[in-house]
């Protein structure tokens, strides 16, 4: 197990084990049960439920009892631009052009190029750069944007239309990386 510093608010942070390893040891017990073994050995070792979402993504855990904070979804966008080079983000829905309530998700897109189906994609990015609040997460390929817009699809319009642009790979960085140099 990872031990990471505290955090400015004081509480430490630790790295969970994934639900899934869990049930490929233990593949009897449900998925709430995976989760509470977690928890319940954390909480017998450190004496506390740490944070179950990326180190740096600023908390505290959404509760539904208040709205996302902006620079909670632009920490969480940051962090997903580093860790998997896309080339854009766009927040669209309520967060980006109407009045989100303490109900409301969080709703991204990520533009990239990526193997395989988007389940699988969207699986990775939140395996690997979890979210303390609700999200609803698209992955698209380029090509299946060029090809949805040239039948009209008006949900692909509106969000790339209405949506806030929350990183931008820039033009010097796609250059660099279609050369194969460090970015």
């Amino acid at each position: 197990m990872v031990r990471r510093p505290e955090s400015q608010s004081g509480v430490g942070r630790t790295r969970i084990p994934r639900v899934g390893e869990v049930l490929r040891r233990h593949p009897k017990i449900g998925t709430q049960a995976a989760v509470d073994t977690i928890l319940q050995r954390r909480v017998r070792q450190h004496g506390t439920i740490p944070r179950l979402w990326h180190p740096e993504v600023p908390g505290p855990l959404h509760n539904g009892r208040r709205r996302v904070p902006r620079r909670q979804i632009e920490t969480y966008c940051r962090i997903l631009a580093r860790e998997f080079r896309p080339k854009r983000i766009i927040l669209f829905g309520s967060y980006a052009y109407g009045r989100p309530t303490p109900d409301s998700d969080v709703d991204l897109v990520v533009i990239m190029p990526f193997r395989g189906g988007e389940t699988n994609q969207v699986v990775k990015i939140r395996s690997r750069v979890e979210s303390p609040f609700p999200m609803d997460l698209l992955v698209w390929k380029p090509e299946y944007i060029a090809r949805r817009l040239a039948i009209g699809c008006c949900f692909m319009q509106e969000v790339l239309n209405r949506g806030k642009v929350m990183y931008e790979r820039s033009l010097r960085k796609e250059v660099r990386l279609s050369l194969g140099l460090k970015v």
